[in-house]
């Protein structure tokens, strides 16, 4: 039974880690940059849902949801237009600082509310209780996050291999150059991925909160921590890899926490994902599924 409800458990985790994933792979493969600013958005986005569920508002948890995740998309539109179009010209490095700048200014906007800061705080839902299936019960706010983002995952890429969107953003991952050439707007598709990394941030942040042994709290920042050695591990130019990584990576960790040696102490699960994405940096710093770059000399 322990081992069954460790894989349940993984797989969970494993789930909000590959729609975390999803969102950097997306930003990465429109425009070869990251977007640090994830963790802050997944932390907006149980907050927002949160005060949806509750006076005056009192939204059903479903709709409080939907007009989170548009809310902080709305936010990553924001930040696409303060940083990325600013930034478009100035290399990566600068995308990336200011990605981290924004991060730590939207937690800060989140801890100056002081409810919100200095409690652990319940998002009311309707998703208590437990299914048992084979010798295990599995918590049903964790069969429903899976359902969630494996109904999200398959429309994404249902939208990037068969939409003119899909084959506009293939192309510019392909190269860039070409396909401005082409006609094709970088920008707008740069936008679109933002926008849309932004609504997975505030998906998986409600998510984490409704789970099993999960609330609402600023410790919740953490998962898109551990979200980025499944990035790497899957190839941080593939969404594929993205699931892969995800699931991976969940899985370490709940199987870690079962079964590790005493003396390694509390805590190790969480140190298994980064030791995993330093040997695959070792091994092959493109990831499992990540296309190698060729530079021609």
């Amino acid at each position: 039974m322990q081992l069954g409800q460790a894989l349940a458990g993984g797989l969970f985790v494993g789930a909000i880690y590959a729609l975390i994933a999803s969102g950097y792979v997306l930003v990465y493969r429109t425009a070869r940059t990251l977007n640090f600013s994830q963790g802050a958005l997944l932390l907006l986005g149980g907050y927002v849902t949160y005060a949806l569920t509750r006076e005056p508002f009192n939204q059903p948890f479903a709709a409080a949801l939907v007009e989170a995740a548009v809310v902080v998309a709305a936010v990553g539109w924001i930040l696409y237009r303060v940083i990325a179009v600013p930034l478009y010209n100035s290399g990566v490095y600068a995308v990336i600082m200011a990605t981290f700048g924004a991060d730590v200014a939207i937690r800060a906007g989140i801890s100056s509310n002081s409810d919100w800061s200095l409690h652990t705080v319940a998002i009311t839902h309707d998703l208590a209780g437990s299914v048992r299936i084979g010798g295990t019960y599995v918590a049903t706010a964790s069969i429903v996050s899976v359902i969630v983002v494996g109904a999200i995952l398959v429309a994404l890429g249902a939208a990037v291999r068969w939409t003119r969107w899909g084959l506009f953003m293939r192309a510019a991952a392909s190269d860039v150059e070409a396909a401005e050439a082409q006609g094709i707007s970088v920008r707008r598709n740069l936008a679109i991925a933002w926008v849309v990394a932004g609504a997975f941030a505030a998906i998986a942040g409600v998510l984490v909160s409704t789970g099993a042994g999960h609330a609402l709290s600023q410790e919740n920042y953490g998962w898109a921590l551990r979200a980025f050695p499944a990035v790497v591990l899957g190839g941080v130019d593939s969404l594929s890899g993205a699931l892969v990584g995800g699931l991976v990576i969940g899985l370490a960790e709940s199987l870690t926490a079962l079964y590790q040696p005493e003396s390694f102490g509390t805590g190790f699960d969480l140190i298994v994902p980064y030791l995993i994405m330093i040997v695959v940096l070792i091994i092959r710093p493109e990831g499992l599924l990540g296309r190698r770059e060729v530079v021609r000399v």
